[in-house]
C-alpha cells in the first residue's frame, strides 16, 4: 500500500519481491489498506501480506516470513517491532526477556506497529467486514478486530522489515503542541533489530500492556 508521493519507494519496494502496488488515489490510508488485503488475498493463498511503502525488508524477506508463519497458528503477525513515542514501555523488557531465552516470538494484547503484517487469508473477508465502519487508523482497526475475535497478535523478533525513517504522512499537518517540549519533532522511527532467530519453533513473551 502506497501513497503516489512516495512513489520510487514503493516501486523499489514491490519490484524484488514481485509485489503489486495498492496506490491511494485520494480515499486515504484506511481504504488503500483495504484495498491492498484484497489484492494480497487473490489466488487464495495460506497467508496474506500487506507492506506500508515505507517498510524496509531484510535480504530474504519472503522466505523468512515464510518459514515464520509456518509457526504462527492463525495469528495476526506484525514483522515489525519499532521504536517511537506512544508505545509500552513493557516493549523494551519483553525484547530482555526473549533474548534471554531465545525466543522468537513477541505477543500484545494491541497490534502496535502495521508496517508489515501478516495475516491467514481465510480470515481477510472478515477482518475488511469488520473494520469498514470503524473511525481508527489503518493499523488499529486491524488490532481492535483481532482483540475482540481473541485472534493472537505476535511480532517476530528480531524484526524481518525496518521503516525508512521519513515524515509520517498520516503525521502531515499536525502542529506542535507548545505545551509538550518536543513534540513537533518526532523520534526516529526504526526496528529495534533486524535480523532472523536461530529457530521460529519458540515460545511468546508477552508485551506488558503499561502505556
Amino acid at each position: 500500500m502506497a501513497h503516489p508521493s512516495r512513489e520510487r519507494m514503493a516501486k523499489d519496494l514491490a519490484r524484488p519481491l514481485g509485489s503489486a502496488i495498492c496506490w491511494d488515489d485520494g480515499s486515504g490510508e484506511r481504504a488503500t489498506g483495504a484495498v491492498a488485503w484484497e489484492v494480497a488475498s487473490l489466488g487464495d493463498p495460506d497467508w496474506s501480506i500487506v507492506l506500508q511503502d515505507d517498510a524496509v525488508p531484510i535480504p530474504g524477506f519472503l522466505e523468512h516470513a515464510a518459514d515464520a508463519l509456518e509457526y504462527a497458528e492463525g495469528s495476526l503477525v506484525s514483522f515489525y517491532v519499532g521504536t517511537g513515542r506512544g508505545r509500552p514501555a513493557g516493549v523494551v523488557d519483553a525484547i530482555a526477556g526473549a533474548d534471554a531465552y531465545n525466543l522468537a516470538w513477541l505477543g500484545c494484547d494491541a497490534l502496535l506497529w502495521g508496517v508489515a503484517l501478516a495475516l491467514p487469508t481465510k480470515l481477510v473477508p472478515e477482518m475488511l467486514e469488520a473494520t469498514a465502519q470503524l473511525g481508527l487508523r489503518y493499523d488499529t482497526r486491524i488490532g481492535a478486530w483481532a482483540a475482540k475475535r481473541s485472534i493472537p497478535i505476535r511480532y517476530t523478533w528480531p524484526s524481518l522489515v525496518d521503516h525508512a525513517d521519513v515524515p509520517s504522512i498520516a503525521q502531515a499537518g499536525r502542529k506542535a503542541n507548545p505545551k509538550i517540549p518536543g513534540s513537533g519533532t518526532p523520534p526516529p522511527r526504526h526496528a529495534h533489530r533486524v535480523g532472523v532467530p536461530a529457530s521460529w519453533d519458540t515460545g511468546v513473551v508477552q508485551i506488558a500492556a503499561q502505556w
